[in-house]
């Protein structure tokens, strides 16, 4: 089993906002990576595939924009407790959202998000550990599955709190939405990104790890903020690792077959999966060879 922290070096050049702005974002092997093949090959195919493929046209700047936004800027404000960041996070929202496109409006629903939370934990008993950092993990055959080599995994955490006093450790990851609400905290519960974050809290500090949060920060007026664990699932929990060995070796033995190109890998055909919250698909031009408005 491996766990340890990658160096800054090792990332994801184009996940960097730049200009100083911390890195947010996906990781080489994160959930991003397992849960698109498992929810559409073709899709993973674009996406993460052994072949070189265009980036999709980038969409006018919406909630995944102010979202990023934010992160930029409760990044900045935890680099700042820690004395690694001298940027506001009002202005890493501002420089973030500029870097993104994204309207003046935009820019400042975000700040008020941003500013919200800060102000709402502005006297938290914690003191942050790590920020934007990724961490790697493996699993082995222990945890069942197929294969028989390590099977990595991976994730930018958002922010990784240490209470003071007990020591304990939680990982914070932030949601930015609308509303924050039971249902939607509900969902997240079936989130594989959440049990991921478990995994490498467990696997990484051991009894010293006390869970996960979800911090639900809405991106609208009147800018409510909720920070709690999300609800239990420890069948889907304890499956995780072999989910994600299983979904490895599916992979590898499509690389194989298929190769580069992406349409020798099975489009899902189902329209609850090309179209999504933030809308349809990146690749449903060239996953369906059609011109759409």
């Amino acid at each position: 089993m491996l766990v340890r922290i990658a160096p800054r070096a090792e990332r994801q050049a184009d996940e960097n906002l730049g200009f100083g702005l911390p890195e947010t974002g996906m990781s080489r092997f994160g959930w991003s990576y397992y849960g698109t093949f498992r929810k559409c090959k073709r899709a993973w195919a674009f996406k993460y595939g052994p072949g070189k493929h265009d980036k999709p046209p980038r969409r006018a700047p919406g909630p995944r924009d102010i979202g990023t936004a934010v992160h930029a800027g409760l990044a900045a404000h935890y680099l700042g407790k820690m004395g690694r960041m001298a940027m506001r996070p009002h202005d890493a929202v501002a420089a973030a959202g500029s870097r993104l496109s994204m309207t003046g409006h935009q820019i400042h629903r975000a700040q008020g998000a941003a500013q919200a939370y800060v102000r709402a934990f502005a006297s938290e008993p914690f003191d942050p550990m790590h920020v934007e950092e990724e961490f790697w993990i493996s699993f082995g055959p222990e945890w069942g599955g197929a294969g028989d080599g390590e099977v990595p995994y991976t994730a930018r955490l958002d922010v990784i709190l240490r209470a003071r006093g007990s020591g304990r450790i939680f990982i914070v990851d932030h949601k930015t939405g609308i509303q924050p609400d039971n249902a939607t905290l509900d969902a997240y519960a079936l989130h594989g990104q959440l049990h991921g974050q478990h995994w490498i809290g467990k696997l990484t500090w051991g009894e010293r790890f006390g869970g996960v949060l979800v911090a639900q920060v809405q991106s609208d007026t009147p800018f409510r903020i909720n920070r709690v664990p999300p609800p239990p699932a420890p069948l889907l929990l304890a499956s995780f690792p072999r989910s994600i060995r299983n979904t490895a070796a599916e992979i590898a033995w499509w690389t194989e077959i298929n190769g580069p190109d992406p349409l020798a890998y099975d489009g899902v055909m189902q329209e609850t999966v090309c179209r999504g919250r933030y809308g349809f698909c990146d690749f449903r031009e060239p996953c369906t060879g059609g011109t759409f408005r």
